[in-house]
């Protein structure tokens, strides 16, 4: 889709777009009350985390360091 929009220049219009959302998670992103419990509760008993989603790769992985859930997580598969 970027490259549909941006036409040539399609590679600083995408670095600028995630340049965006990561600081746009800075401003609003958190997990949910109670998730990191949880996830540090499951991984204690050994319990291998793999997180599927609709993101892209690398817009996952900025809300997976920008929340601090990275760690916890051995798979991340991106579906979209």
């Amino acid at each position: 889709m970027v490259k549909a929009v941006a036409g040539q220049r399609w590679p600083v219009a995408l670095a600028a777009f995630y340049q965006e959302y990561a600081r746009a998670h800075l401003r609003v992103s958190a997990p949910y009350p109670g998730i990191v419990t949880l996830l540090e509760l499951l991984q204690q008993q050994g319990v291998t985390l793999a997180l599927i989603t609709g993101k892209a790769a690398k817009s996952c992985q900025i809300s997976l360091d920008v929340t601090g859930l990275t760690s916890y997580f051995s798979h991340a598969v991106v579906w979209f």
